[in-house]
């Protein structure tokens, strides 16, 4: 790939986050979620010919801003980082009641407030005009928003090799989800109203099919009132953690012995071993 400038490469990766083509080449950005603290987040732009070659990747800071502390970040070991962009996009859609979590006056606030992803950029959502969320925390505060997904609890004695050596202790398992972003209010009546259009449309299609309900199936002063006691909000995703804890750090043995005991116990964990197992 040609030399690209630094406002190229800006605008390709606002333009071309998850993949798109620009003269006549394929170009992919990959964001690296093991750097303990992504900021200036770093991404790779690979671009790609019509024939499938990778040519040269260039990587790129997507932040000038100064970086959040350390320990603000997830504890995150190599093996158990989430880098499949796919199995993050669908966490986050299979798990969308995220836990909001904000530093404020009064302390630490946090809500539980389903979201819709748009784009890799964007999350947004809405609260109840009574919660104080929309008051304490201000306009454009960093939050972290946590995905939690499939959970369960890990027996020793589900590892072959702990009747060999007895060095086996429990664990949990689990997978989860942390975006960084900056947090926007909005009280007008067009942007609450595209917010709901948008995750009712989003869910009703998942829960109702065809028989799904409309915003239009409520009478017009019915649903200005419900639109009036709710305030709408965006947040801009400044970095994405994601973390798989699923036994990676174990032999195959003991990976596959777990795997049939969740199996057994009809966890969907067992499920998401089995993708990694076929992935890796």
């Amino acid at each position: 790939m040609a030399e690209t400038s630094g406002a190229r490469l800006r605008m390709l990766i606002v333009n071309l986050l998850r993949g798109g083509t620009l003269d006549n080449m394929s170009y992919f950005v990959y964001f690296n979620p093991l750097i303990k603290t992504p900021c200036p987040i770093t991404a790779e732009i690979v671009a790609v010919a019509s024939n499938g070659i990778a040519r040269k990747a260039v990587s790129v800071s997507l932040r000038e801003r100064p970086c959040p502390p350390e320990d603000t970040a997830m504890y995150l070991p190599e093996h158990f980082a989430e880098t499949r962009p796919e199995e993050i996009d669908r966490l986050i859609a299979a798990h969308p009641l995220a836990a909001i979590v904000a530093q404020t006056e009064a302390g630490l606030v946090a809500n539980h407030i389903p979201l819709l992803a748009e784009g890799p950029d964007r999350l947004i959502g809405h609260v109840a005009l009574n919660n104080a969320m929309h008051r304490d925390i201000t306009e454009n505060a960093e939050v972290l928003a946590i995905f939690r997904a499939e959970q369960a609890y890990i027996s020793p004695n589900w590892y072959p090799s702990k009747q060999e050596t007895h060095k086996s202790v429990p664990t949990w398992n689990y997978q989860a989800v942390h975006i960084g972003g900056r947090i926007r209010f909005d009280h007008s009546e067009k942007f609450k109203r595209a917010v709901v259009g948008k995750l009712t449309r989003h869910f009703e299609a998942i829960t109702s099919g065809e028989k799904a309900w409309r915003m239009a199936d409520a009478p017009r002063d019915y649903m200005e009132v419900m639109l009036a006691n709710i305030v709408g909000f965006e947040i801009s995703v400044d970095r994405v953690i994601a973390k798989s804890k699923l036994g990676q750090n174990r032999d195959h043995a003991d990976f596959y012995s777990v795997m049939r005991h969740l199996d057994g116990a009809g966890e969907p964990l067992a499920d998401r071993m089995r993708d990694l197992d076929r992935k890796g």
